[in-house]
């Protein structure tokens, strides 16, 4: 029970530090009463899955269950360091590994970080709808 408790903390200071980010860039987030996959929803028709890593163990390890990419959907990624990666749903699938549903994201792996640099921070690919 702690466990789980930890986790949704954790998940909802990710999302609140989004949302204070998204604020700056004048991008305001709507949040469903009910998290079905989406976490906000921009005035441009935009769709953000917020996804926070607190560990030290896996800093920058994101999983999302279940995901359907789409143009309209952005993965917003906060690492345990508190750095944010902007990903389109499509970008963040293919570079992910798939198994039963679950796409895993490790930035730490296969140079992925590196070759992924271009998402960190990218707030700009949020404005462009």
């Amino acid at each position: 029970m702690r466990e789980r408790l930890e986790r949704q903390l954790t998940g909802k200071m990710g999302e609140l530090k989004v949302f204070v980010k998204l604020l700056e860039q004048g991008l305001v987030p709507y949040a469903p009463l009910v998290d079905e996959g989406m976490d906000c929803l921009l005035r441009n028709g935009t769709q953000i899955q917020i996804k926070t890593v607190k560990t030290q163990r896996d800093p920058r390890w994101f999983q999302i269950t279940n995901l359907v990419p789409r143009d309209n959907l952005y993965i917003i990624c906060v690492d345990a360091t508190g750095e944010f990666w902007i990903f389109p749903s499509k970008i963040f699938a293919e570079n992910a590994t798939e198994s039963k549903g679950i796409y895993d994201l490790n930035l730490d792996t296969k140079g992925r970080a590196e070759k992924l640099k271009e998402y960190k921070n990218a707030w700009a690919l949020l404005k462009r709808h």
